[in-house]
């Protein structure tokens, strides 16, 4: 069966290039969902630059490319989780830029419910237990517990107004990576 029997050559010519387009956008589709599962690009497409490191993050986080070791960001769940709650998803977001801006640092994820061990090291007590939006910041054997809500101000009803999580994160990195190590 010939759908172009018969046909005008005008028709002839709309079906061989509607049939061309429709392949062409499947192909298409293919290709982008091949590269979307190999590789993860974030892109900022807030007004605010709400995701995107600012330049005196970027001078003030520029000792990391000159340490020894990688500075590691594990969050203690899975990303989907993690962008779903705005809470987490900019600290999530931040953390990712910063180890795209340096070549130091590293962001992983890993379920703690799901997985315990995998960061029972980090845990600061046997009774201590990881919550979903904790953060742990470890730079060789040295590492903070954060959760994810310190990265935020309060107002004085303790509603969160206010993203101040570069601010905590370069404390963080430079607490842990200081050469001072004093113990008490």
């Amino acid at each position: 069966m010939n759908i172009l029997k018969g046909k005008s050559t005008r028709t002839k010519i709309f079906t061989v290039i509607t049939l061309l387009i429709v392949v062409l956008a499947i192909a298409l589709t293919l290709v982008l969902n091949h590269v979307g599962m190999m590789n993860t690009l974030f892109l900022d497409l807030t007004h605010e630059g709400l995701y995107t490191l600012t330049d005196v993050m970027k001078k003030e986080c520029a000792f990391v490319e000159n340490l020894d070791e990688k500075i590691e960001i594990i969050f203690c769940t899975d990303p989907d989780r993690l962008i779903s709650q705005t809470i987490t998803r900019v600290v999530y977001y931040m953390s990712v830029m910063l180890d795209n801006a340096f070549e130091n640092v590293e962001v992983r994820t890993v379920n703690a419910a799901l997985n315990p061990t995998a960061v029972s090291k980090y845990k600061t007590t046997s009774l201590k237990e990881l919550s979903a939006s904790d953060i742990i910041i470890a730079y060789g054997d040295r590492y903070r517990v954060v959760n994810a809500e310190t990265f935020w101000l309060r107002n004085t009803y303790n509603e969160i107004f206010s993203y101040n999580g570069e601010y905590k994160m370069v404390s963080v990195l430079a607490s842990l990576t200081a050469i001072n190590n004093p113990a008490v």
